[in-house]
Order: C-alpha cells, then structure tokens, then sequence
C-alpha cells in the first residue's frame, strides 16, 4: 500500500482511471485483441525456458490479460506481480493461488516529481529543468530469476506526460526528452539473461479502409544485444474511438536479454 499523501498524488495524476479504461477498451475489442495477448502469453513462456525457477516479477501487471498467470505460478516458487495498482478483481483472483504477491508501485519513480514540477509550475510559472528528473526503478530486480515486462516500455511515460501537457508546463521536445530517460532507465533495470520484453515498437493509424496515414516509432532508445524472437500487429483500436475516424494499430515484438 502506498502512503496516503502518494496515493492521492497518483490519483490527481490519473493512474487509477486509467486502469478502469483499459479494461473498458479490452471489452470492446476482444476479439481483435485476443490474438495479441495470446501471442504475449507465447512469449513468456518461451523466455522462461532454461531459467532458475525460484521468483519471477511481472512488470505492470495490470489485468494479468497477456500473462499466463496460472502456469508461472506452476513453474515458479514465488510469483510477484508489480504495478501501480492493483485491481481488487485481480487480488482475489490471484489469491487462489498461494505464491502470487504483490508490489504496487510505480515503475517510473517519477511520478512524485512530475506533480511537484506541475505544482510549482502552476503557482509561479518556474519551470524545473527536465536535467533534473530522475527516473529509476523502485525494485531491485537482480533478485529475481525472471523478469517479465510485459508491454509497459512505451507506455510508462503517457499518462505523467499527459499530465505535463494538460498544464503546458513543457515544450514538445523537453517532454521528449522525459519520455527517453524513462524508458531508458527502464531498460537499463532489466537484468541480462533473465529477461523477456514485450513491446509496442510503432503505432499505425489506419483510415476506414485500413490504409496506414501515419506511421511512428514509439521507442525513443535503440534496444541493442536483444534478440527479436517474434512480432506481430494489435489491432488495438478497430472502433475508431482512440484517435477520431481512424484505426490504431501496433506492431509489437517480444524480445529475449
């Protein structure tokens, strides 16, 4: 449990609606989703091939909707899910099984200093230099056998950006360079030979006729020593309500330390 004073922070910023959304757009789009999560399932279950089996960590966990929950926790003798909350569906559900624990936290470290810059920002119009954040993972993951993100790297930044953005506290190019810090921080925290990413690697926005009009990369750090095992397109958005008028696809890769 987070301390009262984060809790409310995370709130105001909108992490916990934004769990609510998630869910909600995975309703409307299961079948064109299926395929994606099935596919992620695949992939987790192959990077776990030759690795110890003491603890595993699932990084933003989320609805455990493309992680085989029920077969890591077979396999391993301790399953920890981390992410920045955790749905009381999913806690009961997870409680079924003895092993699974959990971590909320926010995986970025940042958030704390997002609010504070907005905070300022809105009082006196002093803008903190973008130099200064930090970001930094909250779990020492060196002490797990496995480590699992599971389609979190291009999305870590969105909704402290968002909030960024909803104030103009920064240029389109400062909040580039936060988006870059953190996910390299966060790949930099995935341990070698232990790890499997699952990844968004760039958006494609379809017309009616599923003919792309745009097309951009989503990950702002070149991912080099990582072996590509498979990729695919998420028809995340098939309904139009994600960007006006317009599909939005994914081309997503799993990607084995």
């Amino acid at each position: 449990m987070y301390h009262r004073s984060k809790d409310k922070i995370l709130s105001k910023i909108g992490y916990y609606n934004d769990q609510k959304g998630i869910m909600n757009r995975y309703l409307r789009e299961v079948q064109n989703w299926n395929p994606h999560l099935e596919k992620s399932k695949k992939a987790i279950l192959e990077g776990m091939i030759g690795k110890n089996r003491n603890k595993v960590i699932v990084l933003g966990s989320g609805w455990l909707l493309d992680i085989p929950l029920e077969e890591l926790s077979s396999e391993f003798g301790e399953v920890w899910l981390a992410d920045v909350y955790h749905p009381p569906q999913i806690v009961k559900k997870a409680s079924q099984l003895s092993n699974v624990k959990f971590v909320q936290t926010e995986l970025t470290g940042m958030a704390e200093q997002v609010y504070d810059a907005t905070k300022v920002y809105r009082k006196t119009k002093f803008k903190t230099p973008v130099e200064e954040f930090k970001s930094q993972s909250p779990v020492d993951l060196n002490t797990y056998d496995y480590v699992i993100s599971c389609n979190i790297l291009d999305q870590l930044d969105i909704i402290l950006m968002d909030y960024l953005r909803e104030y103009n506290v920064y240029t389109g190019e400062e909040i580039e360079i936060l988006v870059t810090k953190i996910q390299k921080c966060h790949l930099d925290s995935l341990p070698r030979k232990k790890t499997t990413l699952i990844c968004d690697l760039e958006e494609w926005v379809m017309d009616a006729e599923e003919k792309v009009s745009n097309k951009r990369s989503l990950v702002n750090v070149s991912l080099p020593g990582i072996e590509t095992m498979a990729s695919w397109i998420w028809k995340f958005d098939t309904q139009m309500t994600y960007y006006p008028l317009c599909k939005t696809y994914f081309k997503v890769a799993s990607l084995y330390f």
